[in-house]
């Protein structure tokens, strides 16, 4: 699908904006066509940009949409990153405590798969739920994880931001040494 290629563009290079107007017409022309996966993948890139642009609310209503899609047609995988993502929405709406049986779903689904990637994103969001509730000890020990996850992929620059978020937990636990 097309629009969908060109909206995973215009989010890599910056272009939110761009991106969440071709997400948003390609969820249109796959509901009209009936293609319900092509409509999911959308739905889920589009509220996967809605959390980037702080959009929370939108996130939460648009990625429910595309879970209800995949669980529908039995895309397990695109399920679990939906869920990745809306757990991710529900921390940085301010409501971690929802994230976490959704976050713990999609970690168990992915670990199931073998999908590696996905499992270090569900350590780190899980971190930072943690985190937002003030579970420091435990947050660390998701962000460990995650980082673990992500240097064993060679995937540095997500490895970089579980270590960042480690050595937030280690300064707020009073380890500054160790931060």
């Amino acid at each position: 699908f097309v629009l969908i290629r060109a909206g995973l563009h215009f989010s890599e290079v910056g272009d939110l904006a761009g991106a969440v107007r071709l997400f948003e017409e390609a969820a249109a022309l796959a509901g009209q066509l009936g293609d319900r996966r092509s409509e999911a993948q959308a739905r889920g890139n589009l509220g996967y940009n809605y959390v980037l642009l702080g959009l929370y609310s939108l996130a939460e209503a648009t990625l429910e949409r595309a879970r209800q899609l995949t669980a529908a047609i039995g895309e397990r995988r695109m399920r679990a990153y939906h869920l990745l993502n809306l757990g991710l929405a529900h921390v940085q709406s301010g409501s971690a405590g929802e994230a976490h049986q959704l976050l713990g779903e999609a970690v168990a689904e992915l670990e199931v798969m073998g999908d590696t990637f996905g499992q270090a994103a569900g350590q780190l969001y899980l971190g930072l739920a943690l985190e937002h509730e003030g579970e420091w000890a435990t947050a660390a020990q998701r962000f460990g994880a995650a980082e673990e996850l992500f240097s064993s992929r060679g995937m540095d620059g997500f490895a970089v931001t579980a270590l960042a978020g480690q050595a937030r937990a280690a300064l707020a636990l009073s380890h500054a040494h160790t931060a």
